[in-house]
């Protein structure tokens, strides 16, 4: 697993590659999703891309992203999931706590517009 960041259009872009998982993994996954919402950040966009799986851990991760960025006022968006990690969002419900786009163009207007 990795994340990868750049900013874009004033948002942070986190590109996730890789498995998220259990472990270490997910307490690497969570500290550096931590790390995203720094001081003076706009808005996040999860590029999920090259996201090859998600545990329930990684997602225990992203919701503590987006309470954390909810108490500070500032948007979450992902995009470009694969179908499986999709389904993973679905069928835990968490596509209704994290808007979901296919592109990132979708993604960036979502959160910064």
């Amino acid at each position: 697993m990795e994340i990868t960041t750049e900013m874009d259009n004033g948002a942070v872009v986190a590109r996730i590659s890789g498995r998220v998982e259990g472990g270490l993994v997910a307490t690497q996954f969570t500290e550096q999703l931590h790390a995203v919402l720094g001081d003076g950040v706009g808005a996040v966009v999860l590029d999920c891309e090259e996201m090859a799986y998600i545990s329930s851990s990684g997602l225990r991760a992203i919701i503590m992203l987006v309470r954390n960025a909810q108490d500070r006022k500032v948007p979450v968006a992902a995009c470009r999931m694969i179908p499986n990690v999709r389904d993973v969002f679905t069928v835990s419900g968490f596509d209704r706590i994290v808007d979901i786009h296919e592109t990132r163009e979708e993604a960036l207007r979502a959160v910064t517009e």
